[in-house]
């Protein structure tokens, strides 16, 4: 999936970013070298949770700004 960064958060417990897809905006760990701010990468994703809608799946009429 290709992805676009737009914001990175550097902490204790790693590296989290905020992104964008085709499908939507999303925020995630990073795992691996430092991504780079306005960036495309092609990832995978591994997603440990049940996705459920209207409980950590929700849909937005508005576009989240990060």
């Amino acid at each position: 999936m290709k992805i676009k960064i737009r914001k990175v958060n550097k902490n204790d417990d790693g590296v989290q970013v905020y992104f964008s897809t085709s499908y939507g905006s999303s925020f995630a760990q990073w795992v691996g070298e430092l991504p780079k701010y306005g960036e495309v990468y092609d990832v995978e994703l591994d997603v440990d949770d049940d996705l459920v809608w209207g409980v950590n799946i929700l849909r937005r009429e508005t576009k989240l700004l990060v």
